[in-house]
């Protein structure tokens, strides 16, 4: 030891002692340090209370005792690899999501090509219901599990409360479709696409675990093994003429089984040692009997409520604008614009997969107090943002007529001014979104709530005043206005956040002892 010890002060102390591990396993023991100072003067410690010697008398004052395990060491971070780069986990997760998107787009052809218009139609009123129901009850829970760095909730908290929207969302969606007078056939696949919709939730929040532990490969290789392995089964179900309420059970069936078969075995294997249901065996079952409605899922239901508010909000911000020319211009003029908007999907994947590995890096650097590095994180994603959205109107602007002309035809060549409009307010709600993301990392949650209301009474309100005067052109200013009041909200939101930059307790490396022959 060295150090000093001077009028009743001790400085510098340093205490360095070596452990050398026995050739046959022991233990496991616990080593005690303990000091004896003297003062400059020759004066001691009044009384000892640790023994130096095994069996001798105290000679020493206890200071740290620490656990010595025979093994090896492995030192799990709670935020997953920190020298991953942003790039790469931006790259697959884009092509992850690029892949789902196609796999989508192929299951409603092979609807369309070895099925009925009857039957999409059907598959697309099973959506229709219960992806709103889910997406609201879903409360947005994988993104607060996904910046939770600090651990401040264990996995099955969030998994917890999922179980109880699960079930309000299961009987929302079987009320709509008994009380919407839907009988037979219908029915049943109503209902059966409601039910793959619970198990694309639980899938939803395990993501938010590998999230954390950005695990982004795990998350794309569990999305291309059920979007494709749904195309492969609805593809042999109809060359076999399987009905299309055949169909959606096997859907369902399929879903299930992804998410209990491969979703749970990753999160296990990424799991960080303090969820003892995760431990393999353990399963489904171990995390259905963890549920516990108590004080502390109240408290992250309660929590989670203003993201449920974000979640309606940008939901009913796309469908505002196309229920306002429904009653004032018609149907055909919803099926242009609804043809335009669907050009800004291309942009909103990108920008989702850059916001997905972003999301776990703010919360770690919220949970280390890393000022510098949230900010230039932030800084760089929205700057991203913003240029993704002025690509999309220069292109609109230079190519937007053709481009339209040969994808939809020459009659939507007219609508370019619209769809330029549409993309200004897709940059502007990509920095937006950025900025939310950097509040939802800080816990800003019911101011984030409030902007997204507020955003949607812009918009709504600018629809009902600029789509009977100005037509499709109205509805997209409409769309522009509401993003530039999101986009300063937001803004205005983070400076005053940032202004009291939180300061809590940094992340702390969990350890577990794993048997030498395992490392």
């Amino acid at each position: 030891a060295t150090g000093s010890f001077s009028s009743g002060v001790a400085s510098g102390i340093t205490l360095t002692a070596n452990a050398a591990r026995a050739t046959t396993p022991d233990g496991p023991f616990s080593a005690t340090f303990g000091v004896a100072p003297v003062d400059s003067d020759g004066v001691a410690m009044t009384a000892f209370d640790m023994a130096s010697a095994s069996g001798g008398s105290n000679d020493r004052t206890q200071v740290a005792s620490v656990p010595l395990h025979f093994g090896r060491l492995r030192v799990s971070s709670a935020a997953g690899d920190g020298q991953r780069s942003l790039r790469s986990d931006f790259v697959v997760n884009l092509v992850g999501n690029i892949g789902y998107a196609a796999a989508q787009w192929v299951m409603l052809l092979v609807l369309v090509r070895l099925g009925s218009p009857a039957m999409v139609g059907e598959y697309s009123l099973g959506l229709a219901i219960g992806a709103p129901v889910v997406m609201f009850t879903n409360l947005r829970l994988a993104y607060l599990l996904a910046t939770d760095a600090s651990r401040a909730r264990p996995f099955t908290s969030y998994f917890s409360l999922r179980l109880a929207a699960n079930a309000v969302a299961f009987v929302t969606i079987m009320l709509w479709a008994t009380l919407g007078g839907y009988r037979g056939s219908t029915w049943l696949v109503i209902v059966f696409v409601g039910i793959a919709k619970l198990a694309e939730a639980l899938s939803d929040i395990t993501f938010g675990y590998l999230s954390l532990r950005l695990r982004f490969r795990a998350m794309a290789l569990s999305l291309a093994l059920r979007g494709w392995g749904t195309v492969i089964l609805m593809l042999v179900l109809r060359l076999l003429d399987v009905p299309l309420v055949g169909i959606a059970g096997a859907l369902a069936a399929w879903w299930w089984l992804a998410f209990w078969v491969v979703d749970l075995r990753l999160v296990r294997n990424a799991r960080i040692g303090d969820d003892p249901a995760l431990a393999p065996p353990a399963g489904l079952l171990a995390l259905i009997r963890s549920f516990r409605l108590d004080a502390a899922l109240l408290e992250l239901a309660w929590q989670a409520v203003p993201l449920g508010v974000v979640a309606l909000s940008l939901s009913l911000a796309a469908s505002i604008p196309r229920l306002t020319i429904a009653r004032v211009l018609g149907a055909d003029a919803v099926g242009y614009f609804s043809a335009l908007a669907y050009v800004m999907v291309a942009g909103r994947m990108i920008a989702v997969a850059l916001g997905t590995p972003t999301l776990p890096r703010l919360g770690r650097f919220v949970a280390a107090a890393d000022r510098a590095a949230f900010l230039r994180t932030v800084a760089t994603v929205v700057a991203f943002g913003l240029a993704l959205g002025v690509a999309g109107v220069v292109a609109s602007l230079l190519v937007g007529r053709l481009a339209l002309t040969i994808v939809y035809g020459p009659d939507y060549a007219a609508w370019s001014e619209v769809l330029t409009l549409l993309l200004v307010a897709s940059g502007l709600g990509y920095a937006a979104t950025f900025l939310e993301d950097a509040l939802l990392a800080m816990r800003r949650l019911v101011a984030q709530g409030v902007l997204l209301v507020a955003t949607l009474g812009v918009i709504a309100v600018a629809c009902a005043t600029l789509v009977p005067v100005h037509g499709l052109r109205g509805a997209a200013w409409a769309l522009v206005i509401g993003a530039c009041v999101e986009l300063s909200g937001a803004a205005l939101l983070f400076w005053r956040a940032m202004s009291s930059w939180p300061m809590p307790e940094a992340v702390v490396p969990r350890v577990s002892a794993m048997p030498p022959s395992a490392g």
